[in-house]
């Protein structure tokens, strides 16, 4: 079965500035639920070889895996929308989102405001009409209609 995830690398370049004493989280969200403890672990030993290699004289972060449970997508195909709208909604609510980690606050990750999954079902629909305004504008338009 192929399926999207989406993984968030968060606090690299406060990381990168800094000497010792900062984490880097791995925030995995899966609209069907999946457990990704393997990629996690995966991402893990790439990053510490990646820093490792080119930042050697810095003290390795701590690396720190998180799942946030996402609203599930109701089938089995529209994996990739619910994805791009999730990340929409992390970009949009970091601020809540990191602070609700930080404090592992799951009631506060559980917030329908925060993930709006109403939004997320029209998700095709949207893109669609997000292809089509950009065709229009640069000049494709007939590739759309």
């Amino acid at each position: 079965m192929n399926h999207w995830i989406s993984v968030i690398i968060a606090g690299i370049r406060t990381v990168a500035d800094r000497s010792s004493g900062y984490s880097i989280a791995f925030i995995s969200m899966d609209s069907l639920g999946f457990d990704h403890t393997r990629e996690q672990k995966e991402l893990s030993d790439w990053l510490t070889h990646e820093w490792e290699r080119h930042l050697p004289e810095r003290p390795l972060p701590n690396i720190v895996p998180f799942t946030i449970r996402v609203p599930e997508q109701p089938n089995m195909y529209d994996c990739a929308l619910y994805m791009i709208h999730y990340i929409d909604r992390f970009v949009r609510k970091h601020e809540q989102i990191l602070k609700a980690l930080k404090e592992r606050d799951t009631a506060a990750l559980n917030d329908p405001e925060i993930w709006r999954p109403d939004l997320a079902k029209d998700a095709r629909k949207t893109l669609y009409v997000q292809a089509t305004r950009h065709a229009h504008i640069s000049g494709n338009a007939d590739t759309y209609d």
